[in-house]
């Protein structure tokens, strides 16, 4: 279980990066399709259709394909307040992928297999709390997320094909903050927090594509659902409680929290004009069910001053269902060479009362741009892309405490992705 733990996380080793994306979400995995911003949902040219829309594995153009990817993301977030002003840190951070699909003998099913990382944050500033004796604090949070499926996908018809995929996600929460408790006769009460905590979760998706029409003029349908994963972190904390006593009260715990990734349900259309390929998706989020709030439990604390007291907490987050829309084109120059661009955009799903730089998903829009060359079997992909979206501004902080209050958070994103895959029959 531990080697299994230390392989997703490198999988989901993007620390700061899905922050950029809807929510938490990324918006694309590997180059190709990031070069389309993620526009892809009845496209089958990748391995993360594993995950995206397993029917599509039986639309590859050869019978097998191996892929290995990475990216490079890189965060500028801007908070103010009326007593600090900080530009955050922001490490840059990789995230690798790797997939593979086999088709069977006469194309009648197909299996595949993904590691990848479907999301997570990271940030680290440096601000004062209002909350007394604490003053200038800093600031730092992260979830790492990494999942493994493997995928079967068959065909019901010639143009119908169906899949599924199934596997586990795993989860690691870290914070080192202070945070006033939310809720409960301790309400308002200041605390620095390090907390420190994990946990695996099934996950899987199922899709369906059929396809119509002349191989020049192919006009496909992609539909998608992918469940999420509900997260039982566990793991231990250590705090300073302030103003119980003349002196902070330090003490450990341990600690369970209850945290999910959001359900996605999508559907794609991708057509064919000659030499060209239109993409067109649309997915909805389901965020007021994964992030209302994040659930807190610390039993069994290390000081007999509290004498065996735990605290249990929720952290209200409120966040919006979300519709994301993402518009692609991919041309084919000739000669293996192929040219492609994307569009996506999502309003935000964090209220502006509930918005804080710790979770800064303040991007809305997404531009792409990706080349892809053919080298007979070989296919080497690169993309860049650029997020940017409105300015979050906080007049009263939803959070007990006074945190974040008549706050101002802005910002930008970069990320840099490349692939290469290697097709056989």
């Amino acid at each position: 279980m531990r080697k299994m733990a230390v392989v997703l996380a490198v999988a989901g080793s993007i620390a700061a990066s899905a922050a950029r994306a809807d929510g938490i979400l990324r918006d694309s995995f590997g180059a190709v399709s990031s070069g389309r911003a993620g526009a892809g949902l009845a496209v089958p040219d990748r391995a993360s259709i594993v995950a995206e829309n397993p029917a599509l594995m039986l639309s590859i153009p050869t019978s097998r394909m191996l892929e290995l990817s990475t990216g490079a993301y890189s965060l500028d977030v801007d908070y103010s307040d009326p007593n600090d002003s900080d530009g955050g840190r922001f490490p840059l951070s990789l995230t690798p992928e790797m997939g593979a699909i086999h088709k069977a003998a006469g194309d009648s099913w197909a299996v595949g297999f993904l590691l990848y990382s479907p999301g997570g944050f990271s940030a680290e500033f440096d601000l004062t709390t209002p909350a007394p004796p604490i003053g200038l604090a800093s600031y730092e949070t992260s979830l790492v997320t990494g999942a493994a499926l493997v995928g079967l996908s068959f065909r019901i018809s010639e143009k119908l094909t169906i899949g599924a995929s199934l596997g586990g996600s795993y989860a690691r929460l870290k914070t080192d903050t202070p945070f006033s408790v939310q809720t409960g006769p301790l309400a308002g009460l200041p605390t620095l927090m390090k907390l420190d905590a994990e946990d695996f979760a099934p996950t899987g998706s199922v899709g369906l594509s059929f396809e119509t029409g002349p191989s020049d003029r192919l006009l496909r349908i992609g539909i998608s659902y992918i469940h999420g994963a509900d997260f039982d972190l566990e793991g231990e904390a250590s705090s300073q409680l302030f103003q119980i006593a003349p002196a902070p009260i330090a003490t450990d715990f341990d600690a369970k929290i209850g945290l999910s990734l959001p359900r996605r349900v999508g559907v794609g259309l991708s057509r064919r004009f000659g030499a060209g390929t239109l993409a067109l998706d649309v997915l909805w989020t389901d965020w007021s069910a994964a992030f209302d709030g994040i659930q807190f439990q610390l039993s069994r604390p290390t000081n007999p001053v509290l004498g065996g007291t735990g605290l249990r907490d929720e952290l209200e987050l409120a966040w919006k269902d979300s519709l994301t829309y993402r518009v692609g084109w991919e041309s084919d120059l000739g000669k293996g060479n192929t040219l492609q661009l994307g569009y996506t955009f999502h309003r935000s799903p964090v209220p502006d009362s509930h918005s804080n730089p710790l979770i800064p998903a303040i991007y809305e829009h997404l531009l792409a741009v990706g080349y892809s060359r053919q080298y007979e079997r070989w296919k080497l992909s690169l993309a860049g892309q650029v997020a940017f979206g409105r300015t979050a501004r906080v007049r009263e902080s939803s959070l007990v405490g006074g945190e974040f209050d008549s706050s101002k958070i802005e910002g930008s994103a970069f990320g840099i992705f490349f692939s290469t895959t290697y097709f056989w029959d």
